[in-house]
């Protein structure tokens, strides 16, 4: 890929005047409606936030641009986004953990090696280079498992609203799907299956370029390679997103019952994370407080 052409000053200049007459005929028209309302009847506390809002960030934009701290300008833009583009394919495909240094550095060793081939660096580089991006491609690495896994949890919504009754299908089912223990002549086990097949894996792989509807036609799950390709990056569905995808399920399973029940139950209502138990107290209260409102 051929490095990005450095703006020279007269275009930086010209794109900063460009900013500068956008930012001024949006203060215009912001001034404007505010007279129009204050002589109409007022602006309201609501239309002053969004007033403000408008013209804090064009003002950020403009201050940002002639300090030169846009995204273009920053050396490590190639950089990370090199790391984001190597782990979600072909990394996050036999490693998707990283804790403590050394494995830390086992991912930016995976990261360089397919990230960027032909780099040309020697040992001492590579180990300087470890020590400046591990850290960030742990971070990454953790990005992309969050993202994974709220894909994982659609699909899984998806299977729990195709029963009838809504039921969660439980971890020792999705256990046999793994480990291929089913009866091929129950209705009920193939479709389970199928999920497991189509929908579940094709998440778990966190690219659609691994597990897609081409692949699923043509490959097994145990031997899911292309032809004349056995090395461990060359799986569509590697041993390790077969199991990472059973602890996604496993690891959530009780999370997501929960949260897909509420779903059902309040479907008006938003939803928050609770990392702290709340007192029986506190329970109570709120409970009291939503009868009060379903009643009003």
């Amino acid at each position: 890929m051929p490095p990005k052409r450095k703006k020279n000053s007269k275009e930086l200049q010209k794109t900063l005047r460009d900013k500068d007459a956008k930012m001024k005929k949006l203060e215009a028209k912001l001034t404007s409606v505010h007279a129009a309302n204050e002589n109409k009847r007022g602006t309201s506390p609501t239309e002053q936030v969004q007033i403000a809002k408008k013209i804090k960030k064009a003002r950020t934009n403009k201050s940002r641009k002639s300090t030169g701290s846009d995204d273009d300008d920053n050396p490590l833009k190639e950089t990370k986004e090199m790391i984001a583009t190597a782990i979600d394919d072909p990394v996050f495909a036999v490693m998707k953990f990283s804790k403590g240094d050394s494995s830390r550095d086992r991912l930016a060793a995976y990261v360089l090696l397919y990230g960027k081939p032909n780099h040309g660096m020697f040992q001492k580089q590579c180990d300087n280079w470890y020590q400046q991006f591990s850290r960030y491609c742990g971070a990454e690495l953790n990005r992309h498992q969050s993202g994974l896994q709220t894909a994982i949890k659609q699909e899984m919504h998806v299977v729990y609203k195709s029963t009838t009754p809504h039921e969660m299908v439980s971890v020792a089912k999705w256990e046999k799907c793994l480990k291929r223990d089913l009866d091929a002549d129950n209705e009920d086990d193939l479709k389970l299956y199928e999920a497991y097949h189509d929908q579940i894996l094709t998440k778990a792989t966190g690219t659609t370029e691994r597990w897609n509807a081409s692949h699923r036609g043509y490959f097994c799950l145990y031997n899911n390679h292309p032809p004349n390709k056995k090395g461990v990056f060359d799986y569509c569905v590697t041993p390790e997103t077969k199991a990472y995808a059973l602890l996604a399920l496993k690891g959530n399973w009780n999370r997501w019952k929960a949260q897909y029940q509420t779903t059902d139950m309040y479907p008006n209502y938003k939803q928050k994370a609770l990392h702290n138990w709340p007192s029986p107290n506190v329970i109570q209260a709120s409970n009291t407080i939503k009868v009060r409102l379903y009643r009003e």
